[in-house]
């Protein structure tokens, strides 16, 4: 026994020692922030990030408190992290430009990250809170990983537990190791290596496919995400609220230099996906009273914009430990607001 417990001493020494080692190694050869996405002080309020700073109102949502006293017609943002603001921080996302466009509108960012509207009874909560806080038109900024099966309720306490998959896995690991994202370079360079080698077998951040790069094989998906953003639209349309869906871009859809750059580390899609097949899909799928701007646009507004758009221009890449084509940077959401402004964004309310 005291031969196994020398043993068993020794071999726990060499492994924290290789530990050790491993991490001073990854201080030195790790170049991107392996807290980019991880706040580094936060209060109440506020909250910094190396990118920027999120506000936090009473209500829980990004941004400054709202004066429902106002009596200034009001517009709501809604949408996931791109439009909470990753990559950009609190005063330059589109939305905190358009808010000083437009004074004559009350601005609402109502987002939580991981909102991807996958559920119908998610939207039933977005349009009673919309409906609460007086919004006059509602924004769904449209991210293109929301392409995802529509989530089936579970109705009932008896319901089968859910099944071990992937995405199962992976959100427990994150769990218990979320703690180590700020502190631990080396734990931070073997997630970053296993979420490419994911991506590179077409598994998204959630763990689920990334079904938005294979649109010709998702046509079922699609159907359902346009069922969804249909019912949304119902519903607010009920309520007598303005709706408006925004079909935001991945960078290599507005950038070639970005697809060769995506090519090379592995990632693959279909050859439709990058000339938009995923959103015209979805676009052609939705009522014909919904209007629907493709932010593109905001990029690309001739072919020869795309061979001009070097990697990482408008958007976050190489940043932190993720390879990040989805969240435009500061110059990313300043050109999505121009796009906006330009397209009368605001004509329903006017």
């Amino acid at each position: 026994m005291k031969q196994f417990a020398k043993i068993a001493g020794v071999n726990l020494g060499i492994l924290l020692l290789l530990l050790l080692i491993g991490e001073g190694v990854a201080r030195f050869a790790v170049r991107y922030n392996p807290s980019y996405y991880t706040s580094v002080n936060a209060t109440d309020a506020v909250i910094e990030y190396p990118y920027g700073i999120i506000k936090r109102n009473s209500g829980g949502h990004p941004d400054d408190e709202f004066d429902l006293a106002d009596p200034r017609p009001r517009v709501a943002y809604v949408g996931d992290s791109v439009t909470m603001g990753v990559g950009a921080g609190h005063g330059y996302r589109f939305s905190d430009i358009l808010e000083k466009r437009f004074p004559q509108y009350q601005h609402m960012t109502l987002v939580s990250i991981g909102d991807d509207f996958n559920s119908k009874q998610y939207m039933d909560k977005r349009v009673l809170e919309a409906k609460v806080l007086g919004v006059n038109q509602f924004i769904y900024f449209y991210n293109l990983n929301d392409t995802l099966p529509t989530a089936i309720p579970n109705i009932s306490d008896t319901a089968p537990a859910q099944e071990m998959s992937l995405s199962v896995i992976i959100h427990f690991i994150k769990s218990k190791t979320h703690f180590l994202r700020d502190k631990s370079y080396l734990f931070n360079w073997v997630r970053f290596k296993g979420r490419n080698a994911l991506a590179r077998f077409g598994i998204g951040y959630r763990g689920e496919p990334s079904r938005e790069l294979f649109p010709e094989q998702n046509s079922t998906v699609l159907d359902q995400v346009a069922d969804r953003i249909n019912y949304l639209a119902g519903n607010l349309k009920e309520n007598g609220i303005a709706f408006t869906l925004v079909l935001l871009p991945y960078e290599m859809q507005v950038s070639q230099d970005a697809e060769d750059t995506y090519t090379r580390l592995g990632i693959k899609w279909s050859d439709g996906f990058i000339a938009g097949k995923t959103q015209d899909e979805i676009r052609a799928r939705l009522g014909a009273d919904i209007t629907v701007l493709d932010a593109r646009g905001a990029f690309v507004q001739a072919p020869e914009d795309r061979l001009k758009i070097k990697t990482g221009r408008y958007f976050v890449y190489n940043k932190g430990d993720s390879l990040d084509w989805n969240h435009p940077n500061r110059e990313g959401h300043a050109l999505i607001a121009d796009f906006l402004q330009r397209e009368g964004l605001f004509q329903q309310i006017n």
